[in-house]
């Protein structure tokens, strides 16, 4: 008799049952009808939540912070060469520049769909990278575009294929010179969700202001005040200084600096540091290959780019050495010191230092060797 009661009063509730599950199912339905990627976030969302409560934190997501010359296509290519990684070259080219615009909340939301290998999400993302094909957005993506090569060219802009073949990566890589460290930075508290480690690339302003003065970077160089104005791009670094200082103190395993002088002049010793950052114990094969092809360019090479009539200016194959100290062979003494006294303080901080002649310019190079001193004696000092 009990056990019949119990039965009944059950049924009796079947009816709530199924109404409220149709409601949620026509809910759902109409959620989905304004975003078509409604269910596959929630999947990918569920199927996260599920990895970190298996402790596995998904794939890598490497941000590199820079600004404009500052070998920041260089280290991008560098990045991409470790394997079983899938790179985005300037995605925040869509949204313009959001230092300028203070567009920075979209910034972060495209940035983490990009990460979480969503495009298809963005409305006019794709559409407007096929329209704009002169900035290579997903032609710089070796890996992606060889790929896409193989089947069939108008694959390569299918946000479906971009996405599916993003998400078999263990490593995504995005490089922006359109965004400050403290807003890059903020992505840790805005989206916790992300597997996020953030790489600051600087280089001595002086050199990176000298590259930005030759043709053609000068041509859209000076309609962008971050670019063509010395003492707000110096601004800009001292303020990144600054954050620089706060996330080596709080999340010293998810942040690096590195300087791009390093890098020329010791291309494997600031590799290696850079790949254990990325938690591999060794530097992979692929890795020595690109340093070995990339970094010791001949004048042959260079006419070959010429004659293929590819812009030189934008090539990532260069003799390191010598083009990460060029400018002090080629800027005159007068604009040296101009800049020097905007930047005095930042340059200190990252190591470098002024010259107070023109025979020191041209015979020394003028910088702190150990990076991780100054920089810790600037974050002691501020």
């Amino acid at each position: 008799m009990q056990n019949h009661f119990s039965s009944y009063r059950w049924r009796r509730y079947v009816p709530f049952l199924v109404f409220a599950t149709v409601v949620a199912i026509v809910q759902l339905y109409a959620i989905a009808i304004k975003d078509p990627h409604f269910i596959k976030n929630a999947i990918q969302t569920l199927s996260n939540t599920k990895n970190r409560g298996n402790e596995t934190l998904g794939p890598l997501h490497v941000l590199l912070v820079s600004y404009a010359r500052t070998g920041s296509s260089f280290v991008g290519d560098l990045l991409q060469s470790v394997p079983d990684t899938f790179y985005h070259f300037e995605p925040l080219h869509f949204i313009s520049n959001p230092v300028l615009n203070s567009s920075f909340d979209d910034a972060r939301v495209l940035l983490n769909k990009v990460f979480n290998c969503n495009v298809s999400s963005i409305k006019g993302y794709l559409p407007w990278i096929q329209l704009h094909k002169e900035y290579m957005k997903l032609k710089r993506s070796l890996n992606y575009w060889k790929e896409c090569s193989k089947k069939k060219k108008n694959l390569c802009f299918n946000a479906s294929f971009v996405d599916s073949t993003c998400r078999k990566h263990k490593t995504v890589i995005v490089k922006t010179i359109r965004l400050k460290l403290r807003e890059a930075s903020e992505l840790f508290l805005t989206h916790p969700n992300l597997n996020l480690k953030i790489i600051y690339l600087m280089r001595d302003p002086r050199g990176s202001i000298n590259s930005r003065m030759k043709f053609p970077v000068s041509m859209w160089c000076k309609k962008d005040p971050m670019c063509s104005n010395p003492k707000y791009y110096c601004d800009s670094l001292a303020e990144d200084m600054k954050v620089a200082c706060g996330l080596l103190k709080d999340r010293p395993e998810d942040f690096l600096i590195i300087r791009y002088e390093d890098l020329a002049l010791d291309p494997f010793g600031t590799t290696d540091r850079l790949v254990k950052f990325l938690g591999m114990p060794s530097m992979p094969r692929d890795v020595e290959i690109f340093l070995k092809t990339h970094t010791s360019v001949i004048g042959s090479v260079r006419e070959k780019y010429r004659t293929q009539g590819v812009d030189y200016a934008y090539s990532t194959f260069r003799n390191s050495s010598i083009t990460a100290m060029s400018w002090r062979q080629q800027m005159s003494f007068k604009r040296v010191t101009q800049l020097q006294n905007y930047c005095q303080t930042t340059l200190t901080g990252m190591g470098y230092y002024p010259y107070y002649t023109v025979s020191n310019l041209r015979s020394n190079v003028n910088f702190d060797k150990n990076n991780d001193d100054a920089i810790r004696s600037y974050c002691s000092a501020n």
